[in-house]
């Protein structure tokens, strides 16, 4: 199945479309409310139970990209370069990227900084146990601030969330500007898959686990927790 999202298209092939999201996050002149539901699949941070994560209503950019419905789906239509499940522990600010000599001003990233506590495969984006997520900071105002601050970030996104992560490499050229910006020194930026950020569910009674969009489809809907997707793909990659 292909899902569309809304706005310009761009076809995707063997993961060659970051998923370039933004949090939405309730406070700030900059912040946007979705009007897509949370619902009870959102993600909640267990160093601070009360915080929902709000993954729903995200991009600001669009693209089509094939839905897979079943980890086992997921893991053999798409060449990832680590999937892991791990915890928040920072987010910094990132690079500058103009996407040609001429832009006059540049997307602006930030880096999630995820310590790893399983790792399901590597091919050497995992240094000293974390992972460096690249992820798209969102709009800017004309005086060049960002629309979402790296605090709207942090509340959005807690330190201590625990996610898994089905990581590509990064790609993106053009001028870049702080090249090495929000990591330490030798480590690799990644990109997520359009599917691959997972938390699990905040309704107890209701158990199970959410992707960036808010909701999951298919094989997914049953599945109660992130440990029992790693089990799964555990035993596809096998």
């Amino acid at each position: 199945m292909v899902t569309q999202v809304e706005g310009r298209p761009i076809r995707m092939g063997a993961l060659v479309v970051s998923i370039l999201m933004t949090l939405t996050v309730g406070c700030g002149d900059g912040s946007r409310k979705s009007d897509q539901a949370v619902g009870p699949s959102a993600g909640v941070s267990k160093t601070n139970p009360s915080r929902v994560v709000d993954l729903a209503g995200l991009t600001s950019q669009s693209f089509l990209f094939t839905y897979y419905n079943s980890p086992e789906e997921l893991v053999k239509g798409r060449d990832h370069v680590a999937i892991v499940i791990g915890e928040v522990t920072a987010i910094n600010q990132g690079r500058d990227i103009y996407r040609t000599e001429e832009s006059p001003t540049p997307q602006k990233y930030v880096v999630v900084h995820v310590k790893v506590a399983e790792s399901f495969k590597d091919r050497g984006y995992v240094k000293d146990g974390y992972v460096y997520l690249e992820m798209y900071q969102g709009g800017l105002y004309s005086d060049g601030i960002p629309k979402r601050s790296l605090d709207d970030w942090r509340a959005a996104l807690p330190a201590g969330t625990r996610l898994m992560l089905f990581l590509g490499r990064d790609y993106k050229t053009g001028r870049i500007e702080g090249a090495e910006n929000g990591r330490p020194p030798g480590t690799e930026l990644t990109i997520a898959d359009p599917q691959g950020i997972l938390v699990e569910s905040t309704d107890l009674s209701r158990p199970g686990i959410a992707d960036a969009w808010g909701e999951v489809k298919g094989s997914w809907k049953d599945i109660t927790s992130l440990s029992e997707v790693g089990e799964r793909v555990r035993k596809a990659l096998q």
